[in-house]
């Protein structure tokens, strides 16, 4: 693990500040020659200033729209009875799966100028409207990435209120709103501000939704950072990275503090203080407006997804929505085609290696990690190494890894790539592993030492057969995150491309019905892939709530 993060997380990120302290911007570990010229650019120069600017307005107006959108699902969702909210839950965390450059290409078409969107417009009277290549579109693509995020968040903090407390202020007189304002919302008035702040530093890093959505007047950081990188200008485009990077730790910090999550909560769909399952919200006027925003966001988090497979069988030559005619040529040229199949093999290969290194990674770290109870500083230490590639905005992991590898000669390598990308995909592994060994009871492998097997051999065979369910899931989404990962990819690779490069190379020359197949394809697999992974945890936490055996008998089950 030291040598892993070492060479692919913590090297690249030191090249990239002591790049920032060059005026020119070149590389170099002796302190003599540092300067602060490049920060102080960042004041000075119009243009910087005007990236800047750009980068934290868009942010913040996504933001506060993401928060208006999902206040009312995530407060409908804790106001439900169980079953009801866990399908909400479901329909919020499905359309988080699919990849984000499928759901990028749904909305050049959606919100193209003869798309369905502006013909909506036009027929309602509106007029067409500029939706593309601008901020209206980067901000409407952030929102969409955004809303599961702030959703899932707020119904966390809003399931562990005891619903007594509201009660209580209404029967000493308070009106429904003056018990929501003065007793509900000061109860999470903290995770609401750790939420915003966590969607804002999100929404600054962007890079993918910027660049295909938004136009050459809208440069945000990210596609500033890449623009001079790709141009070799590292000065200001470092000392951009070194100031995006210290915000997001600080606000993380904060956030996580606010939200509870850098505590070690998770989010839930049950609590033991939340609300009352069995008195739900009663039907009103309020839960009417609530049920029509909530519809309205699960319109909207899953247009893209719909509107994908349609544009993929129509029988013209260029992208036509609606659709004429039926064909399923498209899929045989994209499964065909030299280029895409290439692309297919290298994102598989690559995919299934980062599955297999995390698997081996995420159980051998959580083994250790979990010797290091009687050391609870140096535990913690370790873990929250292992969560900092999810911090850090992924820009700057792909330019660092892309300095440093291009300096010891691994730039394009296929096991390079491999590398970043297990970085990247091992801290969800690590979670879904180390949750499950932590449940295992260790007086079962004990035992085997005690009948003289090895430790391998009580590990292979008593320890790691009890949680195949939750490694089967964790390799999924090692899987699906390197299979989707198109960032790191397109600094790693030049003419050898991953299938994410390819479709991301493909959109910002022009869409086809091959790009609509091949979109549709990515789509079904990461759902088919999400479906599977919810239904392996769903089956493994009903087994585990399932009594067999009689109180006193229970304790000594596994």
């Amino acid at each position: 693990m030291a040598a892993l993060y070492g060479l692919f997380f913590f090297w690249p990120l030191l090249s990239i500040a002591l790049r920032s302290l060059r005026s020119d911007g070149s590389l170099s570990y002796r302190p003599s020659g540092f300067s602060l010229d490049n920060y102080r650019s960042l004041l000075i120069d119009p243009l910087l200033r005007d990236v800047l600017v750009n980068t934290v307005s868009t942010a913040s107006i996504s933001t506060l729209i993401t928060f208006v959108l999902a206040f009312p699902t995530a407060y409908l969702m804790s106001r439900l009875q169980r079953s009801m909210s866990t399908a909400l839950f479901m329909l919020v965390l499905l359309p988080f799966w699919v990849s984000i450059l499928v759901r990028l290409f749904a909305f050049l078409e959606l919100l193209s100028s003869n798309g369905p969107v502006n013909g909506a417009l036009e027929a309602i009277g509106v007029g067409r409207q500029a939706l593309l290549f601008n901020s209206t579109g980067t901000v409407i693509g952030m929102v969409n990435y955004l809303l599961p995020y702030m959703i899932l968040v707020l119904f966390a903090a809003m399931s562990g209120i005891d619903p007594n407390l509201t009660r209580a202020a209404k029967s000493l007189g308070c009106s429904s709103w003056q018990a929501f304002r003065s007793v509900y919302l000061p109860l999470i008035r903290g995770s609401i501000v750790g939420a915003l702040l966590l969607n804002f530093i999100i929404a600054t890093g962007f890079f993918l939704t910027p660049a295909i959505l938004g136009g050459p007047q809208d440069v945000t950081i990210s596609t500033y950072i890449a623009t001079q990188v790709q141009n070799y200008r590292w000065g200001p485009a470092s000392a951009f990275g070194v100031v995006l990077l210290v915000a997001t730790f600080a606000v993380f910090a904060v956030a996580g503090r606010m939200t509870g999550l850098t505590a070690g909560s998770g989010i839930a769909i049950t609590g033991s203080k939340g609300v009352s399952r069995g008195e739900a919200m009663p039907f009103g006027p309020a839960k009417l407006g609530l049920w029509t925003v909530s519809v309205l966001v699960i319109a909207f988090l899953f247009a893209p997804i719909a509107f994908v497979f349609p544009l993929s069988w129509g029988t013209d030559a260029t992208i036509v929505f609606p659709p004429r005619g039926f064909t399923l040529d498209w899929y045989h040229l994209a499964l065909t085609d030299p280029v895409w199949t290439a692309a297919l093999h290298k994102s598989v290969t690559v995919g299934l290696a980062v599955a297999v290194l995390c698997i081996v990674l995420a159980i051998l770290i959580a083994r250790w990690v979990r010797t290091l109870d009687h050391r609870p500083h140096l535990q913690s230490l370790v873990v929250s190494i292992i969560y900092l590639p999810v911090i850090v905005p992924v820009i700057l992991l792909a330019i660092g890894t892309f300095d440093v590898q291009n300096q010891i000669g691994i730039l394009g390598s296929w096991w390079g790539l491999v590398m970043v990308e297990t970085i990247l995909a091992l801290p969800f592994t690590y979670l879904v592993v180390a949750a499950a060994l932590n449940n295992v009871d260790s007086s079962l492998e004990r035992a085997a030492w005690t009948m003289g097997a090895s430790r391998f051999y009580a590990l292979r065979k008593v320890v790691i057969p009890t949680v195949v369910p939750a490694i089967t899931g964790a390799a999924l989404l090692a899987f699906i995150s390197s299979w989707d990962e198109a960032v790191v990819a397109l600094f790693q690779t030049s003419f050898d491309k991953t299938l994410p490069v390819n479709f991301y190379a493909s959109l910002k020359s022009g869409s086809s019905p091959v790009i609509a197949a091949i979109g549709a394809m990515l789509m079904l697999l990461v759902l088919v892939s999400g479906a599977l992974f919810l239904t392996v945890q769903t089956i493994r936490s009903r087994r585990g709530r399932t009594p067999t055996s009689t109180p006193s008998s229970d304790k000594r089950q596994p």
